[in-house]
């Protein structure tokens, strides 16, 4: 059985051999037929790239062709374009010269009362230099008196030579190359001639003198302002020259009066004032030094609350000397002083009280105890508020009770006694 079915086996494969042989001869054959045609492919493809390449150049030369005639083209519009901006530009001038024509010939009608197609141009311009019997003594070709060689240069005219007669042909193809230019500037002159010549003005002379009595009193009138001026100027000048005076004099005796106060009230020390700009005085500013005894010599700025204080009162009472003030109010001014520093403030505003008033807020016990008088408010039962009026006597030790209204403590006061609150 096995050899049956090898045998069998063998037979199906002997077939498929047979089968593949066939086949493989065909498939032989067909890439046999295949290799010629593509042989012929081959020579084909080639003669196409010949074609292909022929084809490419006669394609190169024609768009060179094309690029050649698009550039002709090209210039060729933008000359057409400039032509035609050319051709508008020349109707345009075209237009306006004829509206000028026509306005020209319009105002030549309604100004001569003439038709200007029906005149003869070339005889007019021949005979225009001919002068008028009873003008040929006047010389034209003379400048006007005072006229400026620009306006005189178009007016001028050949002298009278006598008539020209008749001109002939040559003459009157001559004039076709007239400059136009010059005559409508000797035209333009002469009517600027004519046009201010005016009319007759039989009041001139009135307005003359009318003109000539304002510009008079004008003019004084401006004198007078100038001069007014000047003595402003110079009243300005020595009042500033005064102020600086004045202002240097004061300002030395405060300087002075300053050094002394600040003493009295440190009980020792220095103090100065000086200017910022001692160029201008009158606009520069003050800068206050002050030196404490036992410190350095320092701005107002680095000092404590006190010492600020008794350097605004040390500078205050130099003010002070200099003009004096008859009332004077000082808010809590010796809150932050201590006990020795009132007791100096106290002695040095007694030496002031000869000349003005001081009234003083204040809760300081030894402040209220250099007054001459208090005013204040006191709460003798809790809750109830009591206004209080007291007049020290310093020589018998007493006290005595004044008005509680403002009205009658201002009248009861003397006009020298300082007061206290």
């Amino acid at each position: 059985r096995r050899r049956a079915q090898l045998d069998e086996l063998l037979v199906q494969r002997q077939v498929e051999i047979e089968t593949w042989t066939e086949q493989v001869a065909q498939l032989e054959q067909e890439s046999t037929a295949e290799k010629g045609r593509a042989g012929e492919i081959v020579k084909t493809l080639g003669v196409a790239q010949e074609n292909v390449e022929k084809i490419r150049g006669e394609l190169s030369g024609i768009e060179r062709a094309i690029a050649a005639v698009e550039e002709g083209l090209t210039s060729i519009r933008g000359e057409a374009e400039t032509s035609q901006a050319e051709l508008a530009r020349h109707e345009v001038k075209l237009a306006e010269t004829r509206a000028r024509a026509q306005f020209l010939a319009e105002e030549v009608t309604r100004e001569f009362q003439a038709d200007i197609a029906t005149l003869d141009w070339k005889h007019l311009l021949w005979h225009a230099d001919d002068e008028p019997e009873g003008l040929k003594s006047l010389d034209l070709d003379e400048e006007e008196e005072g006229a400026p060689p620009a306006e005189a240069a178009p007016r001028r005219r050949k002298k009278d030579k006598g008539p020209k007669g008749e001109p002939t042909e040559a003459d009157l193809a001559a004039l076709d190359a007239t400059n136009w230019d010059e005559v409508k500037a000797e035209v333009d002159a002469l009517r600027q001639r004519i046009g201010a010549m005016g009319a007759v003005n039989l009041v001139a002379i009135e307005e003359y003198s009318e003109l000539k009595q304002r510009y008079e009193f004008l003019k004084t009138q401006s004198d007078d302002l100038t001069g007014a001026k000047a003595q402003l100027l110079k009243a300005i000048d020595d009042i500033n020259q005064t102020s600086l005076q004045q202002f240097q004099i004061t300002f030395d005796q405060i300087r002075k009066n300053f050094a002394y106060t600040f003493n009295i009230l440190f009980g020792g020390g220095r103090a100065e004032i000086e200017l910022v700009t001692a160029e201008d005085p009158l606009e520069s500013g003050i800068e206050i030094v002050a030196q404490p005894p036992g410190t350095k010599l320092k701005g107002i700025t680095l000092l404590s609350g006190g010492q600020k204080t008794l350097t605004a009162v040390a500078l205050l009472f130099a003010l002070y000397m200099v003009k004096p003030s008859p009332f004077c109010l000082l808010d809590e001014l010796d809150a932050p002083l201590d006990e020795s520093n009132i007791h100096r403030f106290t002695n040095l505003l007694k030496q002031f009280v000869k000349d003005s008033q001081f009234i003083i807020i204040t809760h300081n016990k030894s402040t209220i105890a250099a007054a001459d008088a208090i005013y204040g408010v006191t709460m003798q039962e809790r809750g109830v508020s009591k206004t209080l009026s007291m007049r020290f006597d310093q020589a018998k030790g007493e006290a005595e009770v004044l008005p509680t209204t403002i009205a009658d403590a201002v009248r009861a006061a003397a006009p020298s006694t300082p007061i206290g609150t």
